[in-house]
């Protein structure tokens, strides 16, 4: 390997200036390549793609995916977290953007916009410093060493390794990243696709103009291939706008009645 190369971490990486973590694309020197390859802790990017998508490993788990949609309530996260509590090895959370600071105990906090990272980045690491953060975009990986998987600007639902279509919104990508991590069903929250954020507006450079249209568009083909692939998709938001997935009061999903852990023990 000469000059430098794109890896991809398949353990985390202690660095000086902290953790590569697993799934994460990195450049490193030829020198720093080779050892790292050797020693089991990376591949080349080209190699780990091949090789299948190791970022996330969430084999067969229900994933609740909390977005920012006026309708998302201190209630429903309170009730998420006590379902997601319940069986931690089979129940996972994605939180959305600034729907962080609502969920902070989320196992994945997942942003598409570099410039969404710029505004809240050092807010997240200096108060949740050990929230999984992952991203789409490249730079913003880098720049933060955060995890990152690869996006095309496709539509419906990529089944290639390591690779989620983009959909325009975070929301979309994150239904691709539980489909990556291996998940069987997801549950979505505060995808009201109408509205201002449950948070209110973003800082005036974040905001964009009224999306809504083309993402209940795109949703459609994406909702047409989870079907396909048997990937199990529950919109739970109140009041929704979108109606691509099956539709399912959310207390019928985050209710409070025992269940069993993944020991067939049960948990009151």
């Amino acid at each position: 390997m000469q000059g430098t190369t794109n890896l991809v971490a398949v353990k985390d990486i202690p660095v000086t200036t902290g953790v590569i973590r697993a799934g994460s694309l990195f450049q490193a020197s030829s020198y720093l390549a080779n050892v790292y390859v050797t020693a089991g802790l990376a591949l080349p990017e080209a190699e780990y793609v091949r090789a299948g998508w190791q970022g996330l490993s969430w084999d067969g788990a229900a994933v609740a995916i909390l977005a920012s949609g006026p309708s998302f309530s201190e209630e429903q996260a309170a009730a998420v977290l006590r379902w997601r509590n319940q069986d931690r090895n089979a129940r996972k959370v994605i939180v959305i953007n600034t729907t962080y600071k609502r969920a902070p105990w989320a196992d994945v906090l997942y942003a598409c916009d570099k410039q969404w990272w710029q505004v809240y980045y050092a807010q997240v690491k200096a108060s949740y410093p050990d929230l999984e953060l992952w991203t789409q975009d490249l730079e913003t990986a880098k720049k933060y060493q955060i995890n990152h998987i690869k996006s095309l600007r496709r539509p419906g639902l990529s089944t290639e390794p390591g690779v989620i279509n983009q959909g325009e919104n975070s929301g979309y990508q994150a239904i691709g990243l539980a489909y990556q991590a291996r998940a069987c069903s997801v549950y979505l929250l505060g995808y009201d696709m109408h509205g201002c954020h449950w948070h209110g507006p973003h800082p005036d450079f974040l905001n964009r103009p009224n999306q809504y249209p083309n993402w209940l568009r795109n949703f459609t083909k994406l909702a047409e291939d989870c079907k396909t692939v048997g990937l199990e998709v529950i919109n739970c938001t109140p009041m929704t706008a979108m109606r691509s997935f099956p539709l399912q009061n959310w207390t019928e999903v985050f209710h409070d009645r025992d269940v069993p852990d993944s020991t067939g023990t049960r948990i009151p």
